[in-house]
């Protein structure tokens, strides 16, 4: 069986449009949100989402706001939704009191990543209290022994943090593959193994086998910047190789795809690019007929419309 996790920081750009946002992922299917409370030395995060907490802390975002968004939100929503925070902001406000305030507001799950083992007695006796699962992480390195102890005090799932979790770490060691570590992890148990923290390349998907599992094909959204690094024929042979059907490339203009539509074509990628209701109907048309399978088009609300931070190249793009 395959689950879809993803994780949305709250806040990032705004709570309305975490709502929002969070209602189009229960819809596409989700079985389980992560959201993120944004916390201001997130040690055991990556760059992008610091950088999204940052951006969200900068707005105002607050524990008090997060909770009154999630109230309202929640109940139109038929997926759970886990809460991932440190564990200094839940002590600060209580932990007792901190799992009243989650449950009341209808969160059923808790992630905690820096809270070891030995002092989380009182966060599964309250969790327990509150009917809210709790989520202790492991990692591929976790000795057997104690990865059953951490197991057996989970509740629903177990969290497989990938060392490549924090980027500054992962340039400076070797890791045990994801198919190694998800064996090792379920002979500790029984329960489902979620796996995260560092699946962000599309060689992590193939690692875990992931999509030839399913029946319906996989888009993967990727700005430019990263598979100009890669180098585009090497990235499209990559995504083909994992099972990626098609690729969706947010800022990128009609007159530098050409390099990209030759190389996805080669490997059977439908390229996707992106139009909005304001594209002039001449360059519309060019764009479209440069496009396979599905055109993107995008709304100007929640792209440029509600933000001011949209870069000048996506602008020019739109």
């Amino acid at each position: 069986m395959v689950a879809l996790i993803p994780y949305i920081t709250a806040g990032d750009p705004d709570l309305p449009t975490t709502a929002e946002a969070l209602k189009v992922l229960d819809s596409c299917g989700t079985d389980i949100i992560e959201l993120g409370r944004p916390y201001s030395d997130p040690l055991a995060d990556g760059p992008v989402i610091q950088a999204a907490a940052t951006r969200s802390l900068a707005r105002g975002t607050n524990f008090d706001a997060v909770i009154s968004m999630l109230r309202e939100v929640l109940p139109q929503l038929s997926c759970p939704v886990s809460l991932f925070s440190y564990y200094n902001p839940i002590l600060k406000r209580g932990i007792g009191k901190f799992m009243t305030i989650i449950k009341d507001a209808g969160v059923q799950g808790l992630v905690v990543p820096d809270v070891p083992l030995e002092e989380t007695e009182i966060l599964r006796m309250e969790s327990s209290k509150n009917n809210i699962e709790l989520v202790l992480l492991t990692t591929p390195t976790t000795p057997t022994d104690r990865m059953k102890s951490i197991v057996s005090a989970s509740e629903g799932f177990v969290y497989l943090g990938e060392l490549r979790w924090s980027d500054w770490y992962s340039h400076r060691c070797q890791c045990p593959s994801l198919d190694f570590a998800t064996r090792h992890q379920t002979e500790a148990t029984s329960k489902p193994v979620a796996v995260g923290f560092g699946i962000s390349k599309p060689e992590h998907v193939k690692q875990r086998c992931v999509l030839p599992q399913l029946s319906c094909p996989v888009s993967l959204f990727s700005y430019y910047n990263p598979i100009l690094k890669r180098g585009i024929g090497k990235f499209m042979t990559i995504i083909k190789d994992a099972g990626v059907q098609g690729l969706v490339v947010p800022d990128v203009t009609l007159e530098e795809t050409e390099i990209l539509r030759m190389e996805s074509s080669k490997n059977n990628i439908e390229l996707v690019l992106l139009t909005t209701p304001t594209t002039p109907t001449d360059r519309k048309k060019s764009i479209v007929s440069a496009l396979e399978g599905f055109v993107y088009l995008v709304s100007f609300v929640g792209v440029t419309g509600t933000r001011t931070d949209v870069s000048a190249r996506v602008q020019t793009l739109l």
